[in-house]
């Protein structure tokens, strides 16, 4: 998601994080008067002194891009579009609940969208 992603690097760079992902990209990046940093994981550094910061502000981008994608599409559709994602048709819809965990979504608001969708995937010879 675009939104989450310009969140996201807005945060890491407020916070003078950046990705590494080997040791001449990472001395490419850092900066000596903010060492030392942190591995936060995925390849993502930051200074120790903003690390904590930097985590919640990924959090607060994270949620904002979750509400906004809520207001936007609405449950069902979203719960839809993720059905769609991990092709549920060939599974049991393990994958879209643990997806949507992040979004509050539970697996019994699930269930109604999934036999849904299983009967779209039957019409339309999906499966």
């Amino acid at each position: 998601m675009k939104v989450t992603k310009d969140l996201i690097s807005q945060a890491v760079e407020k916070n003078n994080g950046f990705w590494a992902f080997s040791e001449k990209q990472f001395l490419e990046q850092y900066k000596k008067h903010l060492k030392p940093y942190v591995n936060l994981g995925a390849g993502l550094y930051a200074p120790k002194s903003t690390y904590k910061q930097l985590k919640i502000d990924i959090e607060n981008a994270t949620n904002n891009a979750i509400q906004k994608d809520i207001d936007k599409n609405g449950i069902d559709k979203i719960i839809w579009r993720e059905l769609q994602n991990h092709e549920e048709q060939y599974s049991d819809g393990t994958d879209t609940i643990q997806k949507l965990k992040s979004y509050g979504i539970t697996a019994k608001q699930i269930k109604p969208v999934y036999d849904k969708y299983m009967d779209y995937c039957i019409d339309n010879d999906l499966i």
